[in-house]
């Protein structure tokens, strides 16, 4: 089943807190590659891919229909924070790609972590799927993008600025990988950013894409799909409704 034909048919479940979850489960640095890495969730896909796939399943098992993927600092933008020559790959799982990641660059990287992010939260479906308490609903996979932490109009925030086609192209690798995997988009940042996500999907898929965009002042999450087309792309919005109104 699609998953705009399953959102005619019913209410979808999408999955909780992805950080936190990672956080919870005893980790020590050397899982992160040290202690400069730890606030970088993202990297717990290459280095514990168990630990994620349990994370994905266990949503499922509690109801879930989709889950999202473990990428939500995984854009070149974000990446570029950090200085990865320190990184400590002895505690890592074998990668599965070719080179160092500490020497690719942030392009590259955010490419392979949302390629590997995507397989892995559908090895964990299909897993799940197979286990005795699948009671047969519709399962879905959607790509999880977080802020650039770039602005391109004036702020009192203390973020950098780019042009509105740079933070296109900074989250347009990531659109890129999870069109390589067929897996739908759910973007989570401020409002600032929300029309360079739609770009970068517009930009990559010949076809449209329909969005969905959450209002997080609200007490409960409205969504509404404004396009037909391919998985869609959900915006949740980090400002009150009365202040997002202006944009």
């Amino acid at each position: 089943m699609e998953f705009l034909e399953a959102l005619n048919d019913r209410i979808l479940v999408l999955d909780g807190a992805m950080g936190t979850e990672i956080q919870s489960r005893g980790l020590t640095d050397a899982d992160f590659g040290g202690a400069p890495y730890r606030m970088l969730s993202d990297l717990i896909t290459f280095s514990r891919p168990e630990v994620l796939c349990d994370i994905h399943r266990g949503y499922y098992a509690a109801g879930a229909h989709a889950v999202e993927t473990n990428t939500f600092g995984a854009s070149p933008f974000r990446l570029g924070e950090y200085d990865f020559g320190g990184l400590d790959l002895s505690g890592f799982a074998p990668l599965p790609m070719d080179g160092d990641i500490r020497t690719l660059s942030c392009e590259d990287l955010a490419y392979h972590l949302n390629v590997r992010a995507a397989q892995l939260a559908c090895e964990a479906r299909s897993r799940y799927r197979t286990e005795p308490g699948y009671d047969g609903r519709p399962l879905f996979v959607a790509g999880s993008i977080g802020p650039s932490n770039r602005v391109v109009s004036s702020t009192e925030a203390n973020l950098k600025r780019a042009t509105f086609d740079e933070i296109a192209a900074n989250f347009q690798v990531q659109v890129r990988a999870r069109v390589a995997r067929e897996v739908g988009v759910a973007g989570e940042a401020d409002h600032l950013a929300a029309p360079d996500r739609v770009a970068a999907h517009e930009r990559r898929l010949a076809q449209q894409m329909p969005v969905e965009r959450g209002e997080a002042g609200a007490r409960v999450n409205q969504h509404q799909a404004v396009r037909p087309g391919p998985p869609p792309f959900r915006v949740h919005v980090g400002h009150d409704p009365v202040g997002d109104s202006q944009h």
